[in-house]
């Protein structure tokens, strides 16, 4: 009983409450318990059809008070809208969303079809693809204009099963001009339509021509003839194009309604739908909170919650009618999304999402896939475990350093086209931390490796041959195409300390590149202590492609810096490892130091794609203005294959590392090559050996010099300009390609041309006075020493070298032992007297031992 009284009082509140606007109102239904009347004019809807059917409006307190039509359509007679002005007010409930075009409300003259024609003239309203829209079409007699036809269609879904407030008005002036032609006035005529979704205004369409021309309209917007719900007016639409859900409260007016006699009709009964996010504002946004602003004027419930979760984990604040909000306790670096609902006699239904990001603390950006804290990058245990989180709050906060502790990347799970990015300046990429570091020098290159894999689903068996390798099931349908790009905007990037693998480009015909593609409007790019391996590519490329069209000719010039990597295992059609060109009017500087360059491979993909040669690098100046300058110091080239036959390549032209400038262009290009070493290079599968550098099928650039460097063919190739001081002999390598104390490479390069103050290894670059050849340094140690340490107790290690174990005997039970290399860097502290060292990079370290006795004691070792 109480439910039945409170029903009703309900019930009577919306009746009193009620305050749409009647002047001029000219149709008026209900649809109250599926009657058909007008309660303004008596002019009722005539039903086809026997589906129809009473439903529940939108107040849930008042049953059977609107329709659906299910099929059926509704007819009535003509409104004739005074001077073509007029307005159309209705409710509708839907799920329908598909393509046809569904009319709702049609009020044209001549209209046979859902298509466009010339023989018809008026307006329609549709739902199509769950939006609401309109037509509006206009006949002129001049026969060089013919008709005008407008169609337009809301952006809002309405198709979501909820009420939605659709407003129609549409207008027509007819203006003198004061000008006259052939003893008649011209007359501009302006037709105006507008449509209006739960009060919101969301289009517009604008008919607008002069009578200068001799014309008339011929049929006008308000055409003369029935008013049909869900069919045309000549009823022959088929059952597809026949709006068949909701409708209520449909209102005629012969005028424009205004915004707020808008805002009164979807108000009245006080019924909320949901508001718009648009009154929803913010300010004060910090770390942890953030002031919310409403500008509207009713009583809403704030719904706030993190974007990643759902509104089911929401905060929610009841009743907030005064303004500001604040909201407290967020995380930091966090999208956040708002939602508001508003308290009528219902309660409406969430607005759509307002969101906004927590902002952070300025910072090191900390990634770690095993970080088990509250992931936001601000420190090690709550590092990001997504790469991709943390270079998009680069992109978002402009934060300048990312830390990568070990273990391995990928882009997306499946997605082939998805790729690590930046596009923010002078940034720093950092790999190789085992996730506990306070400074980047702490990082133990080969004991933490970083590795950002294109191998998505880690399943790849590589292949020696190109071909095989390229149609290899394992990785040719499931890799990433790149691993990173570097878009525009991320100018003088470093990325250092980390592996980039197992990209497999074989996305079109067209493609280029593979691991790491950087944009060609990117003037600096530096790579360091980076390794790029098992990459493959259809086209060119494999490892790095770094293209520049910087028009800097005045000013800075561009540059890109490949400092202690390795590049190993690249397969393309040619400049597998790395490859540069140069455009128009850019002045670049390009310098590969301390580098091992193992078994990339240029070669033939079939018989019609033909590779040609740089299975190492090639370097290129394409086109006219630019100046360009190269450096190659201290770089090892070791078993490189450069099989291919396009451009009529041959064991003349072929090279490991191609040099050269596009014919008859106006570039200046200059090269030098000091302390490298070439060694083991093949251009064929039959062992001939493989010249070292050549311009391949182009021009020679304008200056080549080679200096103090190894090659087996004793640089013997036309386009290089000049040589000095350069052997042939054998090598004498490790296996690593450091070099064995019989070297002839030893103590023979050119001081004056070294870059950079370590070895591959981090190794003193220069030891015994003079340089090396190649990308070691024999015999060099960092400036760490035993003399750094106490030696009070005499302890002994076993074995040495050693491989995994290291065991400790000293005359004292064992305090404390640490490991450090020869930077001085700690790598590990153990209290035991067996060290585990089987995930440590070959070379030498040194062991301090604390006994129970505090005394100390050193001893070097070496891990192999």
């Amino acid at each position: 009983m109480k439910t039945k009284l409170l029903l009703a009082l309900l019930f009577i509140s919306s009746i009193f409450y009620a305050q749409f606007p009647t002047n001029d109102l000219v149709g008026k239904y209900s649809f109250d318990n599926g009657a058909l009347t007008d309660g303004a004019n008596s002019n009722n809807f005539t039903q086809t059809g026997t589906l129809l059917t009473a439903q529940d409006d939108r107040f849930t307190a008042v049953n059977t008070n609107a329709i659906r039509l299910n099929g059926d359509y509704l007819t009535r007679s003509d409104v004739n809208f005074t001077g073509n002005t007029g307005s159309i007010s209705f409710w509708v409930k839907t799920t329908t969303n598909n393509s046809n075009v569904e009319t709702i409300y049609d009020d044209a003259h001549n209209r046979n079809s859902v298509a466009d024609n010339t023989t018809w003239s008026g307006y329609y309203l549709f739902l199509q693809n769950g939006k609401v829209g309109f037509v509006i079409q206009q006949l002129f007699t001049a026969s060089n204009i013919g008709r005008v036809g407008i169609k337009k269609t809301g952006a809002t879904n309405v198709s979501d099963g909820k009420w939605h407030h659709i407003t129609f008005s549409i207008t027509q002036a007819i203006t003198g001009t004061g000008q006259y032609r052939a003893g008649r006035e011209i007359r501009n005529y302006l037709t105006t339509a507008n449509l209006y979704i739960d009060d919101i205004f969301v289009d517009q369409a604008i008919i607008n021509k002069s009578s200068e021309f001799g014309f008339n309209p011929n049929g006008n917007i308000n055409s003369t003839g029935n008013i049909t719900i869900a069919n045309n007016r000549s009823n022959s639409l088929p059952t597809a194009n026949k709006y068949k859900d909701q409708i209520d409260d449909l209102f005629i007016y012969n005028r424009a309604l205004t915004r707020a006699e808008i805002a009164q009709i979807r108000k009245d009964g006080n019924y909320c739908v949901a508001p718009p996010n648009t009154i929803i504002g913010l300010s004060n946004t910090n770390n942890t909170s953030a002031t919310i602003t409403l500008s509207g004027s009713g009583n809403y419930d704030l719904a706030y919650y993190k974007q990643s979760e759902s509104i089911s984990n929401a905060t929610i604040i009841n009743n907030v009618s005064t303004n500001p909000i604040n909201i407290t306790g967020l995380e930091i670096s966090t999208p956040y999304v708002v939602k508001i609902r508003e308290h009528c006699n219902n309660v409406s239904d969430w607005s759509n999402d307002f969101v906004f990001t927590t902002s952070r603390p300025s910072g090191i950006i900390f990634v770690d896939a095993t970080a088990t804290g509250s992931n936001n990058g601000t420190s090690w245990q709550n590092a990001f475990t997504s790469l991709q989180d943390a270079l998009s709050v680069v992109q978002t906060f402009n934060e300048k350093e990312v830390w990568i502790a070990k273990g391995t990347y990928k882009p997306d799970a499946t997605n082939r086209s998805a790729t690590f990015s930046i596009g923010r300046e002078n940034v720093k990429v950092y790999g190789g931390f085992a996730g506990t570091e306070a400074q980047v020098s702490e990082r133990i290159f080969g004991t933490n490796e970083t590795i950002l894999s294109g191998d998505l689903q880690n399943n790849d068996v590589n292949l020696t041959d190109f071909a095989s390798n390229y149609a290899n099931t394992t990785r040719n349908s499931d890799n990433s195409y790149h691993v990173f790009r570097v878009f525009t905007g991320g100018d003088n990037l470093l990325l250092d300390g980390i592996t980039f693998s197992d990209a497999h480009n074989n996305k079109n015909t067209t493609e280029r590149g593979g691991a790491i593609v950087k944009d060609k409007r990117v003037s600096k790019l530096t790579l360091k202590n980076c390794i790029i391996k098992n990459n493959v590519s259809r086209n060119d490329n494999a490892g790095l492609i770094a293209e520049f069209e910087l028009n800097n000719t005045s000013g800075t010039r561009g540059g890109l810096i490949i400092e202690n990597c390795k590049f190993i295992n690249n397969m393309s059609r040619w400049a597998s490892g790395i490859y540069s060109f140069v455009r128009a009017n850019s002045n670049v500087d390009i310098t590969v130091a301390n580098s091992l360059f193992d078994n990339n491979l240029a070669a033939d993909l079939s018989s019609t794609l033909t590779g040609i040669s740089g299975s190492a690098s090639w370097f290129r100046v394409v086109a006219n203005g630019s100046d360009v300058k190269l450096n190659l110091v201290n770089n090892t080239y070791v078993n490189h294959k450069d099989f291919g036959t396009g451009q009529s390549l041959n064991n003349f032209t072929r090279a490991v590392v191609g040099i050269s400038k596009t014919t008859n262009i106006s570039s200046t290009f200059n090269a030098t090559v000091s302390n490298c070493i070439f060694w083991n290079n093949k251009v064929s599968s039959n062992g001939s050996k493989s010249r070292s550098i050549t311009d391949l099928y182009l021009s020679p650039i304008n200056s080549l010099t080679v200096t103090n460097s190894l090659d087996e063919l004793n640089f013997n190739d036309d386009s290089i300009s000049s040589t000095s001081n350069n052997i042939s002999t054998n090598p004498s390598f490790n296996a690593d390609y450091s070099l064995k104390g019989n070297s002839p490479a030893i103590d023979t390069g050119d001081n004056s041309k070294v870059f950079g103050t370590t070895d591959l290894l981090g190794n003193q670059r220069i030891f015994n006075t003079t340089v090396d050849m190649g990308a070691y340094e024999f015999g060099s140690s960092s400036p760490l020493s035993v003399n750094n340490f106490l030696n009070d107790d005499k302890i002994s290690i076993y074995p040495n070298p050693v491989s995994s174990i290291v065991n400790i005997k000293i005359n004292a039970e064992v305090k404390k032992a640490i490991i450090y290399n020869l930077q001085g860097q700690k790598i590990i502290e153990s209290i035991s007297d067996k060290i585990d060292i089987s995930n440590f990079a070959k070379g030498v370290y040194m062991l301090k031992v604390i006994s129970e006795k505090n005394g100390i004691s050193t001893k070097k070792f070496i891990k192999n």
